[in-house]
């Protein structure tokens, strides 16, 4: 599936941090945007970006997933449909 956000590659944790959103993508649609950090999708904590990427492999295609996420030190819930990749 595709969910359209890039890492911040250097981030150490805790959460996935969000590095850029692809134009068009899952991600921007469901208002997710740079400098977020992606705390949990549905129940599953994102201690990792491994854990995210093992998330996004059992997903599946119109999922709609709520992602908890941190924007400028305060908690948002966001809604974002999966797509085919």
């Amino acid at each position: 599936v595709s969910f359209g956000s890039v890492p911040d590659f250097a981030s150490t944790g805790p959460g996935v941090r969000v590095g850029g959103v692809v134009p068009g993508s899952p991600a921007e649609k469901g208002g997710l945007k740079e400098g977020d950090v992606m705390m949990k999708l549905d129940a599953v904590d994102m201690a990792s970006l491994q854990t995210f990427s093992d998330f996004l492999k059992t997903a599946k295609a119109g999922q709609t997933v709520s992602v908890s996420v941190v924007r400028e030190g305060k908690p948002l819930t966001l809604s974002i449909t999966l797509v085919e990749r």
